[in-house]
C-alpha cells in the first residue's frame, strides 16, 4: 500500500482549559480548522485523543502542510495567526503542552527507496528542556 505524505506537519499536543472541553472541541471544529483552511495555511487535518488519563497532554492535532522549511512555514502562519487572533477567531480554550514543525527529509529517500518519511529527533516531548543537545 502506498501512502502520500505531505511535505511538513505541524503537531500540536494540548489540553481544554478547566471547565472548557465542549469550548475547546467547538472551537476547534467549527471556528480553528475551517479558519486554517481557508487562508491556505494547511491542506489536511487529524485530531487524537489520548487512550491513557496519565498523558500530559490529552490531544494531539496533526496539520498537513507543504512548507519547505521553518522561515517559509512561519512567514506564512504567523501573519495570519495574528490577523485572526485581532479579529477574536482565536479562543483561549486550551493549554498548549507542545508544537512543532517537522519536515519531510528528502535525503534519506535515498537509503530507503521510493518511500517517503518523516524524521524527527525524538526526546521526553513532555520535558523538552531535558532532552539532550546535538
Amino acid at each position: 500500500m502506498s501512502v502520500e505524505f505531505s511535505r511538513c506537519v505541524y503537531v500540536v499536543y494540548s489540553n481544554p482549559l478547566p471547565g472548557k472541553q465542549a469550548d475547546y472541541h467547538a472551537w476547534y471544529e467549527e471556528s480553528h480548522i475551517s479558519d486554517s483552511f481557508e487562508h491556505g495555511l494547511f491542506s489536511g487535518v487529524r485530531r487524537y485523543r489520548a487512550q491513557s488519563e496519565n498523558s500530559r497532554a490529552r490531544f494531539m492535532t496533526v496539520w498537513n502542510a507543504d512548507y519547505a522549511d521553518l522561515d517559509e512555514a512561519l512567514g506564512a502562519v504567523r501573519p495570519v495567526a495574528e490577523a485572526l487572533a485581532a479579529r477574536g477567531r482565536i479562543d483561549v480554550v486550551q493549554e498548549v503542552v507542545f508544537q512543532q514543525f517537522l519536515f519531510l527529509r528528502e535525503v534519506l529517500r535515498e537509503r530507503l527507496g521510493d518511500s517517503d518519511s518523516l524524521v524527527t529527533l525524538h526526546s521526553c516531548w513532555a520535558r523538552p528542556d531535558a532532552a539532550p543537545r546535538f
